[in-house]
């Protein structure tokens, strides 16, 4: 098992954009951890919306501009404070800044790590995006898009799936059928998944091993290579029990 940051050969500086469903926020909060032990400078946004109990550690920088809040970013970084950043708040909800101001704050401030939750899922295992999903921010060096194996041998549910009638376009299936192997990678592959809009290099990260430890990655793999997907790195990864950060198993080149 290792560290994402390492495994998932990511940049030590720059944008890193997080899409998909069914654990970006807990990849988001494993890869700020990892950037602080690393003494990255590093910042947690999103260009959506995020539970205001996810951020509330961060003390988050409330500010709409990217101008304003650079220099309070840089001096939590002098301190070797990690921070969250995001434009207001909607009742319990953080409401995320505007995907340009995310570049403009990367203009002023380039030795710095911007973590980007870029994509909404309510929880849920499996997406598709709407046609305006996701916020990409247009500078972004790397797009990690998640999905949880957990939904596999489950049936295309409400309960399961955000945006079921995207995602049963994208897989050529009704409600109610059954999850397979190869829609995990339809959506990977596919114009109208989780990749779109998607910015720089792409990698796929399936989560939810520590709850599905017959995955096999080697016919994932193969099913990927059969939808000429257009990714770097596939990598397989669980949520360690006592420090329930993403760990991970294994990693593919694709």
């Amino acid at each position: 098992m290792q560290q994402a940051w390492r495994s998932l050969k990511l940049p030590g500086k720059g944008i890193i954009s997080l899409v998909g469903a069914g654990g970006k926020t807990s990849l988001a909060l494993s890869l700020l951890a990892e950037a602080q032990e690393k003494q990255l400078p590093a910042v947690l946004t999103t260009t959506t919306k995020m539970h205001w109990k996810q951020l509330a550690q961060f003390r988050p920088i409330v500010s709409d501009s990217a101008a304003e809040t650079a220099g309070r970013l840089a001096l939590r970084q002098t301190l070797g404070q990690t921070a969250a950043w995001v434009s207001g708040w909607l009742g319990e909800k953080a409401v995320g800044v505007a995907p340009e101001e995310v570049d403009w704050l990367l203009e002023m401030l380039p030795e710095a790590v911007v973590l980007v939750e870029a994509d909404g899922a309510k929880g849920c295992w499996l997406k598709a995006p709407a046609c305006h999903e996701p916020v990409v921010p247009s500078g972004t060096a790397v797009t990690i898009g998640v999905l949880n194996t957990r939904a596999l041998g489950k049936n295309l549910e409400g309960r399961f799936v955000y945006r079921l009638p995207e995602v049963c376009a994208v897989l050529g299936k009704e409600p109610g059928a059954c999850v397979e192997l190869r829609d995990y990678a339809l959506l990977a592959a596919s114009p109208k998944g989780i990749f779109q809009h998607a910015q720089g290099r792409r990698i796929l990260l399936l989560t939810g091993g520590e709850k599905n430890k017959s995955f096999s990655m080697a016919a994932f793999m193969d099913c990927l290579h059969a939808e000429q997907a257009k990714i770097e790195l596939c990598a397989l990864a669980h949520r360690h029990e006592k420090t329930m950060r993403l760990e991970v198993l294994e990693v593919q080149e694709v």
